[in-house]
Protein backbone atom coordinates (compact mmCIF):
# COMPACT_ATOMS: atom_id res chain seq x y z
CA UNK A 1 0.00 0.00 0.00
CA UNK A 2 2.81 2.39 0.84
CA UNK A 3 4.55 1.60 -2.41
CA UNK A 4 1.37 2.36 -4.34
CA UNK A 5 0.84 5.59 -2.42
CA UNK A 6 4.40 6.75 -3.12
CA UNK A 7 3.77 6.26 -6.83
CA UNK A 8 0.93 8.83 -6.66
CA UNK A 9 2.71 11.33 -4.43
CA UNK A 10 2.68 14.13 -7.02
CA UNK A 11 -0.95 13.42 -7.85
CA UNK A 12 -1.97 13.83 -4.20
CA UNK A 13 0.01 17.04 -3.88
CA UNK A 14 -1.46 18.43 -7.09
CA UNK A 15 -4.99 17.57 -5.97
CA UNK A 16 -4.43 19.36 -2.66
CA UNK A 17 -3.42 22.54 -4.54
CA UNK A 18 -6.57 22.46 -6.70
CA UNK A 19 -9.09 21.54 -4.01
CA UNK A 20 -9.09 23.63 -0.82
CA UNK A 21 -11.44 21.12 0.84
CA UNK A 22 -8.95 18.29 0.52
CA UNK A 23 -7.90 17.69 4.14
CA UNK A 24 -5.74 14.60 3.86
CA UNK A 25 -2.71 15.97 2.06
CA UNK A 26 0.52 14.73 3.68
CA UNK A 27 3.31 17.12 4.57
CA UNK A 28 6.75 16.74 3.02
CA UNK A 29 7.96 15.29 6.33
CA UNK A 30 5.20 12.68 6.32
CA UNK A 31 5.97 11.70 2.72
CA UNK A 32 9.62 11.35 3.72
CA UNK A 33 8.67 9.06 6.60
CA UNK A 34 6.47 6.97 4.35
CA UNK A 35 9.34 6.47 1.93
CA UNK A 36 11.70 5.39 4.71
CA UNK A 37 9.17 2.97 6.16
CA UNK A 38 8.49 1.55 2.70
CA UNK A 39 12.18 0.75 2.18
CA UNK A 40 12.44 -0.82 5.64
CA UNK A 41 9.36 -3.01 5.21
CA UNK A 42 10.39 -4.17 1.75
CA UNK A 43 12.87 -6.65 3.23
CA UNK A 44 10.09 -8.09 5.41
CA UNK A 45 7.86 -8.53 2.38
CA UNK A 46 10.60 -10.35 0.47
CA UNK A 47 11.25 -12.68 3.42
CA UNK A 48 7.53 -13.35 3.90
CA UNK A 49 7.03 -14.21 0.23
CA UNK A 50 10.02 -16.53 0.32
CA UNK A 51 9.03 -18.31 3.53
CA UNK A 52 5.45 -18.84 2.37
CA UNK A 53 6.48 -20.53 -0.87
CA UNK A 54 4.86 -23.93 -1.35
CA UNK A 55 6.04 -25.11 -4.77
CA UNK A 56 9.75 -25.20 -3.88
CA UNK A 57 11.90 -25.97 -0.80
CA UNK A 58 12.50 -22.90 1.35
CA UNK A 59 14.20 -23.94 4.60
CA UNK A 60 17.65 -23.79 2.99
CA UNK A 61 17.04 -20.09 2.21
CA UNK A 62 15.90 -18.97 5.67
CA UNK A 63 19.33 -18.16 7.07
CA UNK A 64 20.33 -15.48 4.57
CA UNK A 65 16.86 -13.89 4.59
CA UNK A 66 16.80 -13.69 8.38
CA UNK A 67 20.20 -12.01 8.26
CA UNK A 68 18.87 -9.41 5.80
CA UNK A 69 15.95 -8.61 8.10
CA UNK A 70 18.17 -8.18 11.14
CA UNK A 71 20.60 -6.02 9.18
CA UNK A 72 17.83 -3.62 8.11
CA UNK A 73 16.49 -3.33 11.66
CA UNK A 74 19.96 -2.61 13.03
CA UNK A 75 20.62 -0.03 10.30
CA UNK A 76 17.41 1.74 11.26
CA UNK A 77 18.40 1.72 14.94
CA UNK A 78 21.86 3.20 14.37
CA UNK A 79 20.64 5.81 11.87
CA UNK A 80 20.53 9.51 12.67
CA UNK A 81 16.80 9.59 11.99
CA UNK A 82 14.90 9.66 15.31
CA UNK A 83 11.72 8.41 13.64
CA UNK A 84 13.40 5.26 12.29
CA UNK A 85 15.35 4.73 15.48
CA UNK A 86 12.24 4.85 17.68
CA UNK A 87 10.35 2.58 15.30
CA UNK A 88 13.16 0.02 15.19
CA UNK A 89 13.32 -0.55 18.97
CA UNK A 90 10.12 -2.66 19.31
CA UNK A 91 10.91 -4.31 15.97
CA UNK A 92 14.32 -5.39 17.25
CA UNK A 93 12.89 -6.67 20.53
CA UNK A 94 10.29 -8.72 18.65
CA UNK A 95 12.92 -10.04 16.25
CA UNK A 96 15.23 -11.11 19.08
CA UNK A 97 12.34 -12.87 20.81
CA UNK A 98 11.63 -15.15 17.86
CA UNK A 99 14.83 -15.15 15.80
CA UNK A 100 17.57 -13.93 18.12
CA UNK A 101 19.21 -17.33 18.44
CA UNK A 102 19.51 -18.80 14.97
CA UNK A 103 17.89 -22.23 14.92
CA UNK A 104 20.19 -25.21 14.42
CA UNK A 105 17.89 -26.80 11.86
CA UNK A 106 17.88 -23.56 9.85
CA UNK A 107 21.69 -23.62 9.81
CA UNK A 108 21.85 -27.29 8.84
CA UNK A 109 19.33 -26.80 6.03
CA UNK A 110 21.52 -24.04 4.63
CA UNK A 111 24.65 -26.20 4.84
CA UNK A 112 22.94 -29.03 2.97
CA UNK A 113 22.21 -26.70 0.07
CA UNK A 114 24.92 -27.77 -2.42
CA UNK A 115 25.38 -24.13 -3.51
CA UNK A 116 26.14 -22.89 0.00
CA UNK A 117 27.62 -25.66 2.14
CA UNK A 118 29.46 -24.32 5.17
CA UNK A 119 30.03 -20.92 3.56
CA UNK A 120 26.50 -19.72 4.32
CA UNK A 121 27.00 -20.22 8.06
CA UNK A 122 30.51 -18.74 8.09
CA UNK A 123 29.47 -15.71 6.07
CA UNK A 124 26.44 -15.01 8.25
CA UNK A 125 28.19 -15.58 11.57
CA UNK A 126 30.99 -13.19 10.58
CA UNK A 127 28.35 -10.46 10.37
CA UNK A 128 26.39 -11.41 13.47
CA UNK A 129 29.03 -12.28 16.07
CA UNK A 130 32.49 -11.06 17.18
CA UNK A 131 35.20 -12.49 14.92
CA UNK A 132 36.83 -14.37 17.79
CA UNK A 133 33.59 -16.39 18.22
CA UNK A 134 32.92 -17.25 14.58
CA UNK A 135 35.11 -20.36 14.19
CA UNK A 136 33.88 -22.01 17.39
CA UNK A 137 30.23 -21.29 16.52
CA UNK A 138 30.63 -22.71 13.01
CA UNK A 139 32.37 -25.80 14.36
CA UNK A 140 29.56 -26.29 16.87
CA UNK A 141 27.02 -26.34 14.01
CA UNK A 142 29.15 -28.84 12.03
CA UNK A 143 29.41 -31.12 15.08
CA UNK A 144 25.64 -31.03 15.55
CA UNK A 145 25.15 -31.93 11.89
CA UNK A 146 27.56 -34.86 12.26
CA UNK A 147 25.72 -36.03 15.35
CA UNK A 148 22.35 -35.76 13.61
CA UNK A 149 23.60 -37.62 10.55
CA UNK A 150 25.13 -40.43 12.61
CA UNK A 151 21.90 -40.84 14.58
CA UNK A 152 19.74 -41.24 11.48
CA UNK A 153 22.31 -43.29 9.57
CA UNK A 154 22.62 -45.79 12.42
CA UNK A 155 18.83 -46.00 12.67
CA UNK A 156 18.66 -46.63 8.92
CA UNK A 157 21.27 -49.41 9.07
CA UNK A 158 19.43 -51.16 11.90
CA UNK A 159 16.05 -50.84 10.16
CA UNK A 160 17.49 -52.14 6.87
CA UNK A 161 19.14 -55.10 8.59
CA UNK A 162 15.90 -55.99 10.38
CA UNK A 163 13.89 -55.72 7.17
CA UNK A 164 16.40 -57.80 5.22
CA UNK A 165 16.32 -60.52 7.87
CA UNK A 166 12.52 -60.55 7.94
CA UNK A 167 12.29 -60.77 4.14
CA UNK A 168 14.74 -63.67 3.90
CA UNK A 169 12.70 -65.81 6.31
CA UNK A 170 9.37 -65.17 4.58
CA UNK A 171 10.30 -66.25 1.05
CA UNK A 172 11.21 -69.69 -0.31
CA UNK A 173 12.98 -68.51 -3.45
CA UNK A 174 15.93 -66.16 -3.71
CA UNK A 175 15.01 -62.55 -3.04
CA UNK A 176 16.71 -59.55 -4.57
CA UNK A 177 18.15 -56.92 -2.25
CA UNK A 178 15.69 -54.15 -1.35
CA UNK A 179 17.00 -50.69 -2.16
CA UNK A 180 15.81 -47.47 -0.47
CA UNK A 181 15.08 -44.45 -2.74
CA UNK A 182 15.65 -40.93 -1.54
CA UNK A 183 17.98 -26.78 -3.34
CA UNK A 184 22.04 -9.96 -2.30
CA UNK A 185 25.15 -9.69 -0.75
CA UNK A 186 25.67 -13.30 0.18
CA UNK A 187 25.07 -14.57 -3.35
CA UNK A 188 27.51 -12.02 -4.71
CA UNK A 189 30.05 -13.30 -2.22
CA UNK A 190 29.54 -16.87 -3.40
CA UNK A 191 30.02 -15.88 -7.04
CA UNK A 192 33.30 -14.14 -6.19
CA UNK A 193 34.83 -17.29 -4.74
CA UNK A 194 36.79 -19.79 -6.89
CA UNK A 195 34.75 -22.86 -7.68
CA UNK A 196 37.49 -25.16 -6.48
CA UNK A 197 37.32 -23.65 -3.02
CA UNK A 198 33.60 -24.35 -2.80
CA UNK A 199 34.21 -28.00 -3.65
CA UNK A 200 36.54 -28.47 -0.70
CA UNK A 201 34.53 -29.60 2.32
CA UNK A 202 35.82 -31.41 5.36
CA UNK A 203 32.35 -32.63 6.28
CA UNK A 204 31.63 -35.99 4.63
CA UNK A 205 28.15 -35.13 3.38
CA UNK A 206 28.89 -37.13 0.26
CA UNK A 207 27.91 -40.25 2.21
CA UNK A 208 24.31 -39.08 2.05
CA UNK A 209 24.18 -39.54 -1.71
CA UNK A 210 26.57 -42.46 -2.16
CA UNK A 211 25.35 -45.80 -3.50
CA UNK A 212 26.90 -47.48 -0.50
CA UNK A 213 24.73 -45.61 1.97
CA UNK A 214 21.47 -46.73 0.39
CA UNK A 215 22.39 -50.14 -1.01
Amino acid sequence: MLESAMHYKLAFQGYALRDSNFEWSLTDEEWDRAEKVCKLLEVFLDATNLFSGTSYPTSNLFLVEIFKVKKEIVNAFISNDDFLKNMSVPMYEKFEKYWGETGVLMLIASILDPRFKKESVSWTFERLYPLNEVDSRVEDVINKLRSLYEKYFNAYVLARAAKSSSTSTCTSSGVQNIRARQEDAFYAYLKSRPLSAMEEEDLEIKVLTSDKAFS
